[in-house]
């Protein structure tokens, strides 16, 4: 379900908490998750109803105790409660609406010790944790400035889960505040646009002249994620070939998952700026070592396919792995779970499913208008020459994508929300297949390759380039607005 703006904005920034049953459909504040407070139910006021002079006299000293301990329990709450009206990042005035960037990331440090918000909160100016953090549910929430520009930097914790509860918290306090949302992260790859191995034609892996490798690094920028566990699976009677049709069907089944579950896609406006930015990104890290070792990998593919997929990796003769590849919305996408799949058949089901996705966005409305009005910043740049195949597409397997989306989707469908920019972008910090190897009677089977340093080179190595594909943006957006003239 498309991501589409309708109706005005539901947040409401500076509303009391409103017990159940009260203000629901009563003045603005009724169509938004917080209304005005009720001072006191209509119940307890007839329960009230004064016997005599005295008693009434008693209810009256009740009441206005009653009234007084909730205006100073307001005036209390008002002045404990951070507000998101307070002066912007030390910045003179208030938050102007839609001026906040929301960079959301998942890990805190938990995979490796080095968190994936790490890179770009070094960068930050006027840097403070967030006055509302102890009200959402996410692992951090950080303020300050990037290239002059506000943002909020949140980890929301590992899973889909704790992605959409902690976005939720922050549209509740933020809401009308926030320009657009990017969540960057790390993720798994398919070494290939179109896989090595496809199980209606075991008999040859993908010609290495006809393929695009992805490397580790590479980042993926799309603003349409689909859920790999919508599927329905069934256990198989025999395995005996990594080239194999992994036993699932049904996916994206609403009437089996439910509506807002499977596939989300948004407006490709924010996407394509960083696209259009990012194109010969520099990322300043020592990557030799990790160059070496995407050679290991190829290498081993290469002996045990016979295809030779080493001489056509993009990498520098010397040094490190060079300029990281940028894979856009018409050949990449987040197939979210948090089951960490591995292995050809499941990377086969996710180019799959993500091949559905990209086509389902561009038959959508967001598609078909794009083509009668290619001028418009809200539709696609890149343009679909042919419906994506698993033979065409690459799989990126990661665990938020679907979460947060699904906010925003529910959000814009049942509380009216204002639409909201938002973007996946994921880098490759690792493959979900190992090598395969051709056995004598044809069979596949999978080569042994990783090691842990493998593992935490390329997670280091994704954290750095999902950095530097952000600060490039920014910085890309302050130089544009110091000089305005220039094209």
């Amino acid at each position: 379900m498309a991501m589409l703006a309708s109706g005005k904005p539901s947040y409401s920034a500076l509303s009391i908490d409103t017990p159940t049953g009260a203000g629901e459909g009563d003045g603005e504040g009724g169509s938004g998750r917080r209304g005005a407070p009720t001072l006191a139910s209509p119940s307890l006021l007839g329960r009230l109803t004064p016997r005599s002079t005295s008693g009434r006299t008693l209810m009256m000293v009740g009441v206005s105790c009653l009234m007084g301990c909730v205006v100073m329990v307001g005036v209390l709450y008002a002045f404990g409660r951070p507000s998101s009206m307070s002066p912007a990042y030390n910045a003179p005035g208030l938050i102007e609406p839609k001026s906040i960037s929301v960079i959301l990331t998942a890990d805190p440090g938990d995979m490796i010790g080095l968190s994936e918000r790490s890179i770009i909160q070094e960068v930050l100016s006027e840097v403070e944790t967030d006055p509302n953090k102890d009200h959402l549910l996410c692992a951090e929430s950080l303020r300050g400035l990037l290239f002059g520009h506000p943002v909020l930097l949140v980890t929301t914790g590992i899973g889909h889960d704790r992605a959409a509860l902690c976005l939720s918290g922050i549209l509740d306090y933020y809401g009308p505040y926030v320009k657009e949302i990017m969540f960057i992260g790390t993720g798994g790859f398919s070494p290939a646009a179109g896989g090595i191995l496809n199980s209606d034609s075991c008999d040859e892996p993908a010609p290495a002249k006809d393929i695009e490798i992805a490397l580790l690094g590479d980042l993926c920028v799309s603003p349409f994620a689909t859920n790999w566990d919508c599927q329905k699976c069934v256990w198989p009677e025999e395995v005996d070939s990594a080239c194999t049709a992994a036993p699932c069907s049904a996916h994206s089944r609403w009437d089996l998952f439910g509506d807002f579950a499977c596939t989300y896609f948004t407006s490709t406006e924010l996407a394509d700026e960083f696209i259009a930015v990012s194109h010969n990104l520099k990322v300043n890290a020592e990557t030799g070592e990790l160059a070496d070792r995407m050679r290991n990998f190829w290498g081993k593919m290469s002996n045990g396919t016979g295809e030779d997929y080493l001489s056509h990796l993009y990498l520098p003769e010397e040094g490190g792995m060079g300029a990281p590849k940028v894979w856009d919305y018409t050949q990449c996408a987040e197939a979210t779970s948090n089951t960490f799949w591995v292995g050809n058949p499941y990377d086969e089901l996710a180019r799959g499913y993500v091949a559905y996705t990209i086509n389902d966005a561009f038959s959508h409305d967001m598609g078909r208008a794009a083509k009668q009005n290619p001028s418009s910043h809200e539709f696609p740049r890149q343009f679909l020459e042919a419906n994506v195949t698993k033979t065409s597409a690459l799989g990126v397997s990661a665990m938020e994508g679907t979460g947060w989306m699904s906010v925003l989707t529910m959000g814009e469908k049942y509380l009216d929300y204002k639409h909201i920019p938002s973007v996946n972008i994921r880098g490759a910090a690792d493959y979900v297949m190992a090598p395969v190897a051709k056995r004598d009677d044809g069979t596949w089977t999978e080569v042994e390759w990783q090691t842990t340093r493998d593992y935490e080179l390329g997670y280091r190595y994704a954290i750095e380039t999902t950095s530097a594909i952000i600060l490039n943006m920014f910085e890309q957006r302050r130089y544009r607005e110091q000089n305005p003239t220039e094209p």
